[in-house]
């Protein structure tokens, strides 16, 4: 999957979770769901860590370069200890986060967590599949669906995108909508 996918497939799998739990993130949970989603691409070349991909359109320019020098730098560390599909795709690094967040009432980790393992079950769809049995196993398993970037990802998309809006607007918009209500609470303050 490619990253725009990766942050669908979160978003639906938070709203699946939010219907049948009723349990949803806040807002930083939410944030850090697609984050999740995102991060365990660090080990792809050109993936999330292309200049300006996930920041030219919200940061002034110098710290698009700033930070665009730091991704780099951290994407070619991670870059020279894994392949992709590699280490940062194992299930049990997701897990982890969970469980840790869990234990120590880190919502926000928990939530980190389950975009990444929603990254790790959307590349599973795919033909090149994921190590799920890492690090016991490196054989990678996939149901083979699609190939990464087809017309049968971005029909998935548009099907999980009606999902989300028909199914998640009343779970997402709370957490979206106090988020709004803060900054339009802050602009109505400095104008008075």
């Amino acid at each position: 999957m490619v990253g725009p996918s990766h942050a669908i497939f979160a978003l639906a799998a938070t709203v699946a979770v939010g219907r049948t739990t009723g349990i949803t993130p806040d807002r930083l949970g939410l944030f850090c769901v697609l984050i999740g989603a995102l991060l365990p691409d660090i080990d792809g070349r050109g993936s999330i860590t292309k200049p300006g991909t996930l920041l030219k359109r919200v940061l002034p320019r110098f710290a698009v370069v700033f930070f665009n020098w730091i991704g780099q730098m951290v994407a070619e560390l991670v870059q020279m200890i894994s392949k992709h599909r590699g280490f940062f795709h194992w299930p049990l690094l997701a897990l982890i986060l969970m469980l840790v967040g869990y234990r120590y009432g880190l919502s926000w980790m928990s939530w980190l967590g389950f975009g990444y393992l929603t990254h790790i079950l959307g590349d599973a769809l795919t033909h090149e599949g994921v190590p799920f049995f890492a690090p016991w196993s490196r054989r990678s398993y996939g149901l083979g669906l699609f190939k990464t970037s087809s017309w049968t990802e971005a029909l998935l998309d548009a099907f999980l995108l009606i999902f989300i809006v028909v199914c998640g607007y009343p779970l997402l918009t709370h957490s979206l909508l106090e988020g709004f209500e803060e900054i339009f609470s802050y602009y109505r303050k400095l104008g008075h």
